[in-house]
């Protein structure tokens, strides 16, 4: 049955909320305090009674031993005083008398001292009635024993005898009565208070035993419902993490616990913290497909920036063969415009010596109608070799803003690649502006040596005009003189320039190669890039967002 309604009384209490809104250390404390609370009764209930046994011994001691001790006493010298005048009246000799008249008053002395032992210990109003009594009865019999006394003293001891028995005897009968009784009370006193302290021993046993089973009980509900209190939010706790891990990472769980101590809290920090790393883990696969997308538009362009360098290559490398050819056909031009200025001076010292000798003229316009017209020959080869040129140069400036093009494609990587590909375009710019100037000048010196022919032809019908011919003629080869020497300087430049564009097609080339090596590093930086995000995305797909 006590069993029962424990069960019955835990089930109820387990069912109130309070308990779930106190803090662990409050609730510790709480079954601390109940327990001291108890423990403290338990001993102001085992104080209270031995305080109060012991009080009641100290009472049958004080108060109802020593009296009954006294008063028994007091009774005995009070026989004994008896016995010893009934000796003093009866003796037939004085020597008797005499032993038994002390001996009386040593009893009379005895009594005085054990009543009056007696009447120093509290009494209350029966007592004190009997020793009222026994005081008052105690004078006349002493007053009449001792005429008692007198007259056994006297010789009548029958008279004596007689008169004691009928006139004092009573006396100490009363005496004698009334002790009697305060001992009897004092006795059946000390039984009460004996049997009143049984009786609270009885009391202070159960009240003991039934507090201490009482606060056993309670002390242990109140355990099991603080353990309960604690184990069972841990528990739960406990079986919300391993379903949170046992589910892969589904960070959408959220743990129901709602009470205020501190696995509460706890509780509530896991919520948060799943709920920050839900947060943060959708950050992460959005940015991580963010970054696959980048890092494919990374890999295409890097891509389409290899296929362009190597492409780039390529047309360097065709653009290094061309400007080594028109290197090659600015030294011609510069070898064949020397040679023309020998041979332009060589035609004014024979103008000069045709002003002296003009009857060599015939032979000597011959002479110089033939190197009009290898003159005229070699300006044609030479309208070839700048129009060949002017093509490359087409060519270089075409390259150099394909080259351009590449190098803003490529970002940072093709700064210096644009720089020197701006050079090129510049050199480019310049060699077809020199091959212009050049075939002005060819196209002039052409000019020239078409009237030059028509003149000498028209010097060997007309001898009569050969002063004046001379004259135009040696002007001419002054005018092809100064075209050529300028031909000669320009095809040098020609030749210089051509020089610095291979030199700085070159570097172009050079510079391809390293961006082409960087670009396929990009690339394989993009590739491993791209699978690490892949696997981030594969780890972050295992959380349930």
């Amino acid at each position: 049955m006590v069993k029962k309604s424990l069960r019955l009384l835990k089930g109820v209490v387990f069912q109130l909320n309070w308990l779930r809104s106190w803090r662990i250390k409050t609730k510790i404390l709480a079954l601390i305090l109940l327990m001291a609370t108890f423990i403290g009764i338990v001993g102001f209930v085992g104080y209270y009674y031995n305080a109060k046994a012991n009080a009641q011994i100290t009472n049958i001691y004080s108060n109802h031993l020593l009296s009954v001790s006294s008063v028994n006493a007091a009774r005995a010298q009070s026989r004994a005083t008896e016995a010893a005048m009934f000796h003093f009246l009866l003796a037939q000799d004085k020597t008797t008398q005499a032993e038994q008249l002390d001996e009386l008053k040593t009893r009379v002395d005895n009594f005085d001292k054990f009543f009056g032992a007696y009447l120093k210990i509290p009494a209350d109003a029966y007592e004190k009635e009997r020793e009222q009594k026994i005081q008052q009865e105690l004078t006349p019999y002493r007053a009449e024993r001792q005429k008692g006394i007198d007259m056994a003293n006297l010789g009548d001891q029958r008279a004596a005898y007689d008169y004691f028995t009928k006139n004092a005897l009573p006396h100490i009968d009363v005496i004698n009565k009334a002790l009697e009784e305060i001992a009897e009370y004092n006795t059946n006193s000390a039984y009460e208070t004996n049997s009143q302290n049984d009786a609270d021993y009885a009391l202070s046993i159960k009240v003991i035993i039934t507090t201490s089973v009482m606060a056993s009980l309670l002390c242990i509900m109140l355990g099991l419902m603080v353990a309960s209190s604690i184990v069972k939010p841990l528990n739960f706790l406990k079986k919300e993490l391993d379903s949170l891990a046992d589910n892969g990472g589904d960070l959408t769980q959220v743990i129901p616990i709602d009470t205020k101590d501190e696995v509460g809290d706890l509780a509530r920090a896991i919520n948060k913290f799943l709920a920050n790393l839900r947060t943060i883990m959708t950050v992460v696969m959005e940015q991580a497909q963010i970054l696959v997308v980048a890092i494919e538009q990374i890999s295409s362009g890097t891509e389409q920036m290899a296929k362009g360098a190597t492409s780039q290559a390529g047309e360097t490398q065709y653009l290094t063969d061309r400007i080594s050819e028109m290197a090659s056909a600015a030294e011609e031009v510069a070898a064949s415009s020397e040679e023309t200025v020998k041979a332009a001076q060589a035609m004014a010292k024979d103008v000069q010596e045709g002003k002296i000798i003009v009857e060599m003229t015939g032979v000597a316009m011959k002479g110089i109608g033939d190197n009009i017209h290898t003159l005229e020959q070699r300006s044609a080869k030479i309208d070839e070799i700048i129009g060949m040129i002017n093509d490359i140069a087409s060519q270089t400036n075409l390259l150099a803003l394909n080259a351009a093009i590449e190098a803003a494609r490529a970002g940072e990587h093709g700064r210096g690649f644009a720089v020197v590909a701006d050079e090129i375009r510049k050199l480019a710019e310049r060699s077809s502006k020199a091959t212009k100037e050049i075939g002005t000048i060819i196209s002039e010196m052409q000019n020239e040596t078409a009237s030059a022919v028509s003149a000498t032809e028209e010097g060997g019908n007309a001898t009569h005009a050969n002063g004046v011919l001379f004259e135009r003629i040696f002007e001419f080869i002054q005018t092809t003189h100064q075209m050529v020497d300028d031909v000669y300087k320009a095809a040098t430049s020609v030749a210089e320039l051509s020089t610095k564009s291979l030199t700085s097609i070159q570097s172009v080339a050079a510079i391809t190669e390293e961006f082409s090596a960087s670009t396929e590093e990009t690339a394989s930086s993009a590739v491993a890039l791209s699978e690490m995000s892949e696997k981030l995305i594969n780890s972050v797909k295992h959380f349930k967002l």
